[in-house]
């Protein structure tokens, strides 16, 4: 028998053999872990090997002559295999059928036949070989993995977690319902999408990793910056694992996406807090380590260090002054390429601008993103800020003691800048350090100017000028002048008008002295009175038209009602070798010469102007003074008085009161009775009186007689309670006197008397109040006149 396939047969199906080779056909077959069953043509068995015994439990003996549906198709399928094994043709061979059977103890069992026929050598026998798998275990494998498959669909498809399945070529295979919410797309509308388009992200790592996936590396932890279909974007984490096949070639790509944008907004939050808390420490830190002569700079520099910090254009501190004008721009920084902030474009007068000034005076941290969506009540505001072709900004106000100073901003013009809240509570802190630098520098100028300037005028200092002195010592500043000046007649006005008033005229003198001098002299307050004029590369000659300028502006002018009259004496240095201390001694002696001619006509100039102050808030009146003068001269007349205690007497009389110059016109005109403490401040005048001009030489000589001119023949007067002649003469003539004039003319606190009621009230106070002699002095002038 020859097996195989007959090459002269054409039909594949079809094995040929002679039938005697049946037997060893069968001992094979009994070997074979496979159903080998040889049917007749009508379908009887015919042959049926041990396997088959083992897969239906019957013997060969059992079946033998049965036809094959009778034992290999379960019932129901008997007159369908039946119809079918007669349709069967031999060109139909070979062919492959999966059927269901049952053995004895109705055990099912799935075979996988193939349908052969074999035809003995000049036969006409044909019989049907159908060889049989038993794929029971394996069909029970790929249902429980259809099973498996569905369920990890139905469970991919309801988790929250999104997964996407691709192939190794990167093309999406599955797409669960959390990808759908998730990035917005449907399943429908990325199935076999590259996952690079659908992601629309172009990071090569992303490719990379995909590429190391298919070659079996799991990669975890990939963060991935997307957009969801809307455009919305999106922060993934990756897990990406390969996906096996049943021999561990990889097929594909599993991912698993999480949603991380909120974890990244919180973490990029925390990353700029943590940035802003450093940047505000290194600001910090900066600033307390910066000498205060450097922090003007140093505000530069850290608009510099925020500036970038924030990526914006420009930022600037602008000095907003009392009147509520935008003042100029202190202290400015842009970056690189970028035009800084242009002064002449400034915002001109915050009054102007209502929207602005009211965001700013209620400690408004002002935020604009983009200038062009302002509103309309920032119309005004707008066009401001489009002229300075700004597109964004941000700025805080600067505040001094509740009062509104300054402002400090940051812009930008290449495009919009979205702001929020950390930059805006950036920005405060920044403005507070800067406000708080800015006032160190303040502090260090005033100390600074204090410590070279004169407080009260504002001229340099003895210090100052004691080192401008020896700086400007040298040959190349040669002609060096110097002009000393004393103003005339402070300590007169300290004395009585005090030192507020002395305070006044000296300013005045320092004005003086500062619109007479050239820019370039150093006019420096030398001591109380004294002021010296330095003047560089300037000739004597020179030196006296400045000194001949001083006087003649000081001429005409006045402190309140006090003229101004300044001794002046100049020097000159020539020579190199020359004692540039003896060239100011010098001009010290020649100033000193000049006040001694001057002393006589500034203590009277201010004595007039005493007398006059004294006249307008009292009755010590030019009508008084002239009464008191006729009076107290027929009484110094009578007694023969010498032309000095004339004199004496006539500046007595002129001087009296000047006590009074400090008490208030109320008091001094008051009506009704005085109060207790309004009567202790009209007592003392006799003392202020004293002091005043106890301060001159040209007055001093009358001042005890001031002092005494309240004092009672009997000692009841005050302020010493001196009595008799302890009294000086002057001053009880005067006392006589200045009563009888009070009688004569009245005041609002006493009536105004007649002769005979004067007579009288004189008689009643003699020896009390008054010296009788000169009583007798008086009334008997008083009768004359009648």
């Amino acid at each position: 028998m020859e097996t195989g396939r007959s090459k002269k047969n054409n039909n594949p199906g079809i094995i040929e053999g002679n039938e005697k080779d049946l037997g060893f056909f069968s001992v094979i077959s009994d070997f074979l872990d496979c159903l080998v069953v040889i049917l007749d043509q009508q379908g009887k068995i015919v042959y049926y090997n041990q396997f088959c015994e083992k897969i239906t439990g019957y013997s060969f003996d059992e079946v033998r002559d049965k036809c094959y549906w009778e034992i290999f198709c379960l019932p129901e399928e008997k007159e369908l295999y039946k119809a079918f094994f007669k349709m069967l043709e031999v060109d139909q061979y070979p062919l492959e059928i999966e059927t269901q059977v049952k053995d004895k103890h109705e055990k099912t069992a799935t075979i996988l036949w193939k349908y052969n026929a074999l035809q003995p050598n000049n036969g006409d026998k044909l019989y049907h070989v159908l060889s049989g798998t038993d794929i029971t275990n394996y069909d029970r494998a790929n249902k429980e993995l259809q099973k498996i498959g569905e369920k990890y669909r139905t469970i991919i498809h309801v988790s929250p977690v999104s997964v996407i399945s691709l192939t190794t070529d990167f093309r999406i295979k599955s797409w669960s319902s959390a990808a759908e919410k998730l990035l917005g797309w449907t399943e429908k509308e990325v199935l076999d999408q590259s996952i690079f388009f659908v992601l629309g992200n172009s990071d090569s790592f992303f490719e990379n990793s995909c590429l190391d996936t298919v070659y079996g590396k799991t990669t975890c932890d990939l963060e991935l910056s997307c957009a969801k279909k809307d455009g919305t974007p999106l922060c993934l984490n990756l897990y990406m694992a390969p996906m096996r096949d049943f021999s561990g070639g990889v097929e594909g790509i599993v991912i698993i996406a999480l949603d991380i944008t909120e974890r990244k907004k919180a973490e990029n939050l925390l990353n700029f807090q943590v940035q802003v808390e450093k940047l505000i420490a290194n600001v910090s830190s900066y600033f307390a380590s910066l000498p205060a002569e450097h922090l003007n700079d140093g505000i530069n520099d850290v608009l510099d260090m925020v500036g970038r910090f924030l990526q914006v254009d420009r930022g600037c501190v602008i000095k907003i002054s009392a009147d509520g004008k935008l003042s100029n721009i202190s202290h400015k920084w842009s970056a690189d390429g970028i035009k800084p902030v242009n002064e002449e474009g400034k915002l001109q007068d915050l009054n102007q601008l209502a929207w602005l000034r009211e965001k700013l005076h209620f400690k408004s941290c002002i935020s604009i993103s983009d200038v062009e969506k302002l509103p309309p009540e920032a119309e005004k505001e707008k066009n401001e800020l489009k002229a300075q072709m700004i597109k964004s900004l941000i700025c805080v106000p600067l505040f001094k003691e509740g009062e509104l100073f300054g402002v400090v901003g940051f812009d930008t013009v290449t495009g919009e800048k979205a702001w929020n809240n950390e930059h805006k509570k950036l920005l405060v802190v920044i403005a507070e350090l800067i406000a708080s630098a800015f006032f160190r520098y303040l502090a260090h100028l005033e100390i600074s100017y204090m410590s070279f300037h004169d407080q009260l005028t504002g001229l340099y200092n003895r210090h100052f000028l004691a080192e401008e002195m020896k700086r400007l010592d040298t040959a190349r500043q040669l002609p060096l002048s110097i002009i000393m000046a004393d103003l005339n007649g402070l300590k007169l006005v300290n004395d009585i008008y005090g030192h507020i008033k002395g305070d006044e005229l000296l300013k005045q003198a320092a004005s003086i002295l500062g619109h007479s001098c050239r820019e370039e002299d150093i006019i420096a307050r030398w001591g109380g009175d004294e002021f010296i004029v330095l003047l560089p590369n300037t000739s004597l000659q020179k030196a006296n038209t400045i000194k001949k300028r001083i006087q003649e502006n000081c001429s005409g002018n006045y402190a309140g009602d006090l003229p101004v009259s300044i001794a002046l004496g100049a020097a000159c240095k020539w020579k190199k070798d020359d004692d540039l201390q003896m060239i100011l001694k010098k001009a010290e002696d020649n100033m000193y010469s000049q006040k001694l001619a001057q002393s006589r006509s500034t203590s009277n100039a201010v004595l007039s102007a005493l007398v006059n102050t004294l006249a307008d808030k009292s009755f010590e009146t030019e009508e008084h003074i002239r009464k008191l003068q006729e009076i107290t001269g027929k009484i110094a007349g009578a007694l023969e008085l010498s032309e000095i205690e004339l004199n004496r007497l006539e500046l007595l009389v002129s001087l009296h009161d000047i006590g009074k110059i400090n008490i208030s016109k109320d008091v001094l005109t008051k009506s009704s009775p005085l109060t207790e403490a309004e009567w202790e401040s009209i007592k003392r005048h006799p003392e202020t009186g004293f002091r005043f001009v106890r301060a001159t030489d040209e007055f001093g000589q009358v001042a005890e007689e001031i002092l005494a001119h309240h004092e009672n023949y009997d000692g009841s007067g005050y302020p010493r309670g001196l009595k008799g002649m302890e009294i000086p003469l002057l001053s009880r003539i005067l006392t006589v006197a200045d009563a009888c004039e009070v009688m004569e003319s009245g005041r609002p606190y006493r009536r105004k008397m007649n002769k005979e009621e004067i007579v009288a009230e004189f008689k009643r106070c003699s020896g009390s109040q008054f010296d009788p002699e000169l009583v007798k002095i008086l009334l008997a002038v008083l009768a004359e006149e009648e």
